[in-house]
């Protein structure tokens, strides 16, 4: 395979990492803040969303150029 494609494949497996660790560690650290405080799936939900959020976001400054943003 030429350099390039394994760059490439990098980032497509990094970008898959990105969003999965995100999402997984908002949720989990929504879980854990839930059982600790009682709130029910307040805060589950809440960081969830927040993960999801900050996931998206570092795909895009991964994917997007410096000069471009």
């Amino acid at each position: 395979m030429p350099e390039g494609q394994w760059r490439y494949l990098a980032l497509v497996g990094e970008v898959g990492v990105v969003l999965v660790a995100c999402i997984g560690g908002g949720l989990l650290a929504g879980v854990l803040l839930d059982r600790w405080l009682h709130t029910g799936p307040v805060l589950s939900l809440v960081l969830l969303f927040a993960g999801i959020a900050a996931g998206f976001l570092q795909v895009y400054r991964l994917l997007v150029p410096k000069d471009k943003r």
